[in-house]
């Protein structure tokens, strides 16, 4: 499991995380991974694609 915390207040909008790497800097292996935002009271799940 990789997990990256992003504790800050944002605007409604579109933005971008580059999460390529894990918390020893090597890189992640190709595939799918699942992404878990957790927003307070509400919660998504979404599938991300490393190539």
């Amino acid at each position: 499991m990789h997990r990256i915390r992003w504790n800050c207040s944002q605007q409604p909008g579109t933005y971008r995380l580059n999460w390529n790497q894990d918390r020893g800097g090597r890189k992640l292996a190709s595939g799918a991974y699942f992404v878990l935002l957790d927003m307070g009271s509400e919660k998504s799940t979404l599938k991300a694609v490393i190539r």
